[in-house]
């Protein structure tokens, strides 16, 4: 279900950036390349990252093309979403590595989308973390009741 939504967030962005005339055929060679169809099929966490980094990424572009508030929403949430790769996979820094220095563009230019896609995706980090940190398996419940006010009882934390 992941590798199907992937494949067409992938297609999602290929119309943006080719034109919709061209979308179709992106999913579909994407769709049929054996990487995608092996971790569509098995426990990866590849496609859950290509919907997050692709997704940002569509929401970035959309937000350059919008004014208003729409436009500042659109680009914090696909910085927040390009952010929160590295919350599915570890090596997604080097997925949105050169996210960095366009956001940086974008401020310098003195656009709108500019810091606040930057900001949304320096928001990404720091809350992937305190969801690790609070948010553990049963082992680490007791000693890290403390930085979630909502554990009354830290023996009924989430697993």
């Amino acid at each position: 279900m992941l590798g199907a939504a992937a494949v067409l967030t992938f297609g999602g962005l290929a119309a943006r950036l080719a034109g919709p005339r061209w979308a179709p055929l992106a999913a579909l060679v994407l769709a049929l390349s054996l990487p995608e169809q092996y971790t569509s099929r098995s426990a990866f966490s590849e496609p859950l990252a290509q919907i997050l980094f692709l997704g940002g990424l569509c929401l970035v572009i959309d937000s350059l093309s919008a004014d208003g508030a729409a436009a500042r929403v659109m680009a914090g949430l696909g910085g927040l979403a390009l952010g929160l790769t590295i919350l599915v996979r570890i090596d997604g820094i080097s997925d949105i590595l050169l996210v960095v220095p366009y956001g940086g563009l974008l401020v310098a230019r003195r656009q709108p989308q500019g810091s606040r896609s930057s900001a949304g995706l320096a928001l990404a980090p720091p809350s992937a973390w305190w969801t690790a940190w609070c948010c553990p398996g049963r082992t680490w419940c007791a000693s890290r009741a403390h930085c979630c006010p909502w554990r009354s009882r830290p023996a009924r934390c989430w697993s």
